[in-house]
């Protein structure tokens, strides 16, 4: 069976419920996003238990300078990271360095570095004082770009973004996170810029990030099952 290019979020406190939810949805997903929640309770080796069951996305979100931002990056490879995120404010002499490591481990087996934008949880509104000089389009723009001229692909934007940024970068590797089910309000929670499943692969994205709609349902697989119905023909 094709798996559909879904990342199941992880953002679970036990290694009981996190390895329940894999074994469940890894026939139908590309992989599983692992984030601070689940790293820090259950450190590194929860990475070996779900390696067989398909593509690990570690989103830590690396912001530092640039030789500590490369041998985070290298840490995370060597324990079996697939795909992980930096900050693209860490600035452009960062985002060369990882561009050159990418490269180096790429050699060795798949690796992709994503570089985070702006956060899903932010709208214009709430953006921090030093960004609100320009809108949040620009502000995302600006920094793709800078993303794309520093050897790197793979980019991390809400699906509001994704049109606009598969235009300008034909090229990139768009992942698409704060994926709900509903586009309706209620559902957002700490999400602003939200989209459904069917909207973000139609506008463009290579990969969706999807999480409590799955990891809070009592059958996960279900979820999985409609939501491969519902994309295989756009795919």
């Amino acid at each position: 069976m094709k798996k559909l290019p879904l990342f199941v979020a992880l953002d679970v406190d036990t290694e009981e419920k996190a390895l329940f939810v894999a074994r469940e949805t890894s026939p139908y997903v590309e992989g599983f996003k692992i984030g601070p929640r689940l790293f820090l309770k259950q450190g590194p080796s929860i990475i070996s238990k779900l390696k067989n069951q398909g593509k690990i996305f570690l989103d830590l979100k690396f912001f530092d300078i640039p030789s500590t931002m490369e041998s985070a990056v290298q840490s995370a490879f060597d324990i079996g990271v697939d795909l992980l995120t930096v900050h693209a404010q860490a600035g452009k002499e960062s985002l060369k360095h990882l561009a050159k490591r990418e490269a180096k481990l790429k050699r060795k087996r798949d690796f992709k570095i994503l570089a985070v934008t702006v956060l899903t949880s932010f709208s214009q509104r709430d953006l921090p004082p030093l960004s609100r000089t320009q809108s949040l389009l620009s502000h995302v723009e600006s920094l793709s770009d800078m993303v794309l001229k520093s050897g790197l692909t793979g980019l991390v934007c809400s699906g509001a973004e994704v049109a606009h940024l598969r235009h300008r970068h034909p090229e990139a590797y768009l992942l698409t996170p704060g994926i709900r089910l509903t586009p309706h309000p209620h559902s957002m929670q700490d999400q602003k810029r939200v989209f459904t499943p069917k909207q973000a692969i139609k506008a463009g994205s290579n990969a969706l990030v999807i999480g409590r709609p799955v990891y809070e349902s009592k059958d996960p697989a279900g979820v999985c099952d409609r939501l491969k119905k519902e994309l295989t023909p756009l795919l």
